[in-house]
């Protein structure tokens, strides 16, 4: 039998509060078990679970919901689907049995045919639609990383070329040393005029990758939001139609 410990114990071992975990089981995030007075118990197979959920929320703008998607994912969503539409199933063959029993099998037969064909091909324009974000969502993010490895690289040439130029100047500077102070003091104001426009402009141009990386981000959480939406979507039809169609197929509900 796994060990069961307090919410309070869990909270301390995990470096979390208890109101944390409340709230994460009540949202289905982690599993609790409760005896006859409601408190709650956690088993030590929770705890890999419960760091997994504070990684995911340690980062910036992280929900409950982004836990909730890395702990499921696509998979959790497909299955949801799949049980939506074996309930819709259980409740046509139902129909069935009730309309053969009153000689009316013949045609709910055939609406149950033409349901299921239009449910078909609404699930696999869904699913070409679905794929195609999926698909701009990797290309966003690769051009993402792109963007970060140009700049990395571009930061690394930008600091060579620097000392480079320093170690040029320094060494003409110490061969003209029979100039006058004055002359040297000249020199080094301008070397340090032309140092300063050139950092300038590399970081004008890091600001600009920079904000196309920023912009591409925020496609990139745009597209996750779309899918989540019609996801989302796609759930409400299938249920309202399931609804309709119960309502419906009931025959002594017939007008």
């Amino acid at each position: 039998m796994d060990e069961l410990k307090t919410i309070s114990q869990v909270a301390s071992e995990t470096g979390t509060t208890a109101a944390q975990l409340r709230y994460w089981d009540e949202k289905g995030l982690i599993k609790s078990k409760k005896n006859s007075t409601g408190t709650r118990f956690f088993s030590v197979d929770q705890y890999s679970r419960i760091e997994f959920i504070k990684k995911i929320l340690s980062q910036p703008k992280a929900t409950i919901e982004d836990a909730r998607r890395a702990i499921y994912g696509e998979q959790a969503l497909q299955a949801k689907e799949a049980e939506s539409k074996v309930e819709t199933t259980e409740i046509m063959l139902s129909k069935a049995l009730d309309s053969a029993l009153t000689g009316e099998f013949g045609s709910l037969m055939e609406m149950m045919t033409q349901t299921f064909t239009q449910m078909r091909d609404e699930f696999n324009a869904n699913k070409t639609m679905l794929e195609a974000i999926q698909r701009e969502n990797a290309e966003l993010r690769e051009r993402i990383a792109s963007y970060e490895l140009r700049t990395n690289d571009k930061l690394s040439e930008m600091k060579s070329s620097v000392l480079k130029e320093m170690e040029l100047n320094q060494k003409e500077l110490l061969s003209t040393s029979r100039d006058t102070n004055a002359s040297l003091t000249e020199k080094i104001t301008s070397y340090e005029l032309q140092m300063h426009d050139k950092i300038t402009s590399y970081e004008a141009k890091i600001t600009q990758l920079e904000l196309a990386a920023t912009e591409d981000r925020r496609k990139v959480e745009e597209r996750d939001r779309e899918l989540m939406e019609t996801l989302r979507t796609m759930q409400e039809r299938a249920q309202e139609e399931a609804r309709q169609q119960k309502r419906g197929w009931w025959p002594w509900r017939r007008a």
